[in-house]
């Protein structure tokens, strides 16, 4: 009986054993630039059936901590800056109170947390960036929604209200004209629009980070985690400058200023609040774009992992099955594991504390400033950004 060798018949077969062989002989030395085989779309640069040469060059860690950094820098500068830039005009132009004007601000944080955990968790069984890109486009169409209100209400009239008498039983100066218009049902719109960037938010942090991770050495891991974290911050803090610039230009930027009779310095002047969150939302949308370009896995990833030592946490041991986390019943003993491990919950704990002042500060800081020092909205949130 003839081997595979001489019957031609086998010729295919033969090549792919051969072919195997090369590829295990790759992989245990090391050279392997692709861990992918099955597949070569996985780890290639691009779009559906569209992935061009000349793109491969941005399919590296290099060129995703670019654009995850300019994701991070403008989801920086909404969510952690213009937002609480804008408080207190909110409160002014649409009636709030302040009691809903730090709903609006929590009720993101409330969206994320209700999130994180089970995009975290089933997170790893597709394509990270794919997911980063999608979040990243809803976080554009939740800044955008976030303007709505600006457009779907009448222009302010800021004549209207220059009194001398009012209506003790009504709250606000808007309410002392008779052609008043309610405001306070676009409250609702903002809620949506924050529980729109809470969720699309939630990847960011933990799919982003986690993709950068793995596919980087441990020694270039640290660097790119570092410049990760300092745009982070940059991101909040231009968000706040440029949202007091913004507050200094009048809400309806198709009125002259200067035929008003008010200025900027007025406890009644209302500044363009909505212009960052349209300019961030457009930015966001467009940068999702080359996020979900990135394959699965960039090139070399197991050559990578293979450099990185076992770590091993006491109390984070334990046997798992095959297939252990592809199901939601695997959910409670993945939790019970991580309280098991007391550093990573000691870290976790003094991150929340951090984050908890923080979050005070920013969220009625610029209010407080312009209380107690009787600064104008926009001077107070350049203060509070730098």
């Amino acid at each position: 009986m003839s081997s595979g060798k001489d019957n031609p018949a086998y010729e295919g077969d033969d090549k792919h054993e051969k072919t195997s062989a090369v590829v295990n002989q790759k992989r245990e030395h090391g050279d392997d630039d692709d861990d992918d085989y099955e597949d070569p779309k996985l780890h290639r640069y691009g779009w559906g059936s569209w992935r061009p040469g000349f793109l491969q060059c941005c399919h590296n860690p290099k060129g995703y901590l670019f654009f995850l950094c300019v994701y991070v820098f403008v989801q920086g500068m909404v969510a952690n800056g213009l937002v609480f830039v804008v408080i207190t005009t909110l409160e002014r132009r649409f009636g709030f109170t302040s009691t809903r004007s730090g709903m609006i601000v929590s009720v993101y944080d409330f969206a994320a947390m209700c999130a994180l955990i089970f995009v975290t968790y089933y997170g790893d069984r597709g394509s990270k960036p794919r997911y980063l890109g999608i979040g990243a486009f809803f976080f554009g169409v939740g800044s955008i929604v976030f303007t709505l209100p600006h457009f779907l209400s009448e222009k302010y009239n800021a004549e209207g209200t220059l009194f001398d008498t009012c209506n003790s039983t009504r709250p606000t100066p808007d309410r002392c004209s008779g052609d008043y218009e309610d405001l306070s049902s676009y409250y609702v719109v903002f809620i949506i629009a924050q529980v729109i960037h809470g969720l699309s938010g939630t990847p960011l942090y933990t799919l982003g980070i986690a993709y950068l991770d793995e596919n980087s050495t441990p020694k270039m891991a640290a660097l790119y985690l570092g410049i990760f974290q300092a745009v982070s911050i940059l991101g909040p803090a231009l968000g706040f400058i440029l949202g007091g610039v913004f507050l200094e230009f009048y809400v309806d930027m198709e009125i002259d200023p200067d035929t008003l009779p008010i200025d900027s310095s007025s406890p009644l002047w209302v500044g363009a609040w909505w212009l960052g969150f349209l300019i961030c939302g457009g930015l966001n949308i467009l940068i999702s774009i080359p996020l979900m370009g990135f394959g699965k896995h960039l090139p070399g990833r197991l050559r990578k992992q293979r450099q990185r030592e076992i770590e091993t946490q006491s109390g984070a041991k334990f046997t798992t099955r095959p297939g252990f986390g592809q199901s939601l019943k695997d959910f409670p003993l993945a939790t019970w594991t991580l309280l098991k491990n007391l550093p990573f919950m000691f870290i976790t704990l003094s991150g929340a504390t951090e984050l908890f002042i923080v979050a005070y500060v920013t969220a009625f800081g610029p209010k407080y400033f312009e209380g107690i020092f009787n600064m104008t909205s926009g001077s107070a949130a350049i203060i509070a950004g730098l």
